[in-house]
């Protein structure tokens, strides 16, 4: 877990090198050799998953995109690192779409518990939705 000075930091170069690619940049999703010499130093994502963990764990969010691992029970960043631990994964199911499906329950980092869909025949992603309102949980 970072701490709050080192959280600031890497999310001072996250934000600087994503305004400097906005401006420099002539395709959102492309840097160019040449665009990529003009920008400061990326963070990588290895320091942007730590920013996405840190973000997690201080604004519950009350929808997620994240990765599961059913072989550890956990939902994870891209990367790797963990965001939840999860309690329960249902049979899979066949969706009307011909992929294959689980629902899941995950307990995050930040007390907050999810629910959501697991595709598992298309990928190891699931989409979450707080099972309670991370606003009333805080109040």
């Amino acid at each position: 877990m970072l701490s709050r000075t080192e959280y600031r930091a890497l999310r001072r170069r996250y934000t600087a090198y994503e305004a400097a690619r906005g401006r420099i940049c002539a395709h959102p999703n492309v840097v160019t050799p040449e665009e990529a010499r003009r920008l400061p130093r990326p963070v990588g994502n290895w320091n942007t998953s730590r920013i996405e963990v840190y973000e997690f764990r201080r604004d519950p969010p009350e929808r997620y995109f994240a990765y599961v691992r059913l072989d550890r029970r956990v939902i994870t960043t891209w990367v790797g690192h963990i965001l939840g631990r999860i309690l329960s994964a249902g049979a899979p199911f066949r969706s009307n779409m011909g992929d294959v499906r689980r629902q899941i329950t995950a307990h995050g980092i930040n007390g907050v518990t999810y629910h959501g869909t697991f595709y598992e025949s298309t990928g190891d992603y699931c989409r979450l939705k707080a099972r309670q309102s991370a606003t009333l949980r805080a109040a």
